[in-house]
C-alpha cells in the first residue's frame, strides 16, 4: 500500500530482521513505523537498536492495543506518534506524514 503511495519501502518481520534491514541499508530513512509488539520483542526495544545509527528517524507506532491499554502506555511512555489497528490507509499516510514533518520523536 506505501509503495504504491510513493514511498520506498524496507520491510522486516520480526526486531532481528528490523535490525538486520537497517544495517544494511546505507540511505537515510525517512520515518521508522514500528510496531508495538513484534514476534520476538517489544518494537519500543528495536526502536532504541535502530535509533543508535539514526538519532533523528522520526518514529510512528503501530499497535493492536487500544489507546487506553495499560500495557501501550508503559511501554511507550509520551510518544506522541501512535495509531491503532485497524488503520485506513489514508489515516496512515497523513500520521506517517505528521511524523516525518515534526522530525525526530523518542520513546521514554
Amino acid at each position: 500500500m506505501l509503495v504504491s503511495r510513493g514511498y520506498e519501502v524496507l520491510l522486516a518481520s520480526s526486531a532481528a530482521e528490523a535490525s538486520e534491514v537497517s544495517e544494511a541499508f546505507r540511505g537515510e530513512i525517512d520515518v521508522l513505523l514500528m510496531d508495538v509488539n513484534l514476534p520476538d520483542g517489544w518494537g519500543a526495544t528495536v526502536v532504541f537498536r535502530l535509533r543508535q545509527a539514526r538519532p533523528n528517524m522520526p518514529l510512528l507506532f503501530i499497535t493492536g492495543f487500544a489507546e487506553s491499554d495499560p500495557v501501550l502506555a508503559g511501554g511507550l511512555g509520551a510518544v506522541p506518534f501512535v495509531v491503532t489497528k485497524p488503520v485506513s490507509r489514508d489515516k496512515l499516510v497523513a500520521e506517517l506524514e505528521r511524523a516525518m514533518a515534526s522530525g525526530p520523536s523518542k520513546p521514554e
